[in-house]
């Protein structure tokens, strides 16, 4: 059944019954998992500039 239907009416039919508060929560969550992939992302970059000695200190928070 599911597959039948197009993608836009099956999101459209799961979010506009949820809370405003499972909204909030899911945004949150994937503000969280944004925010660690970048820093994560930042930490390789530093690592790999410390390690050619282009930047003078590594500090890993």
């Amino acid at each position: 059944m599911l597959e039948i239907l197009p993608k836009d009416l099956l999101l459209n039919a799961l979010t506009s019954h949820s809370s405003l508060r499972d909204r909030l929560v899911r945004f949150k969550r994937a503000t969280k998992a944004v925010n660690r992939s970048i820093n994560m992302m930042k930490y390789s970059i530093a690592l790999v500039l410390w390690e050619r000695r282009l930047i003078p200190e590594f500090v890993a928070q």
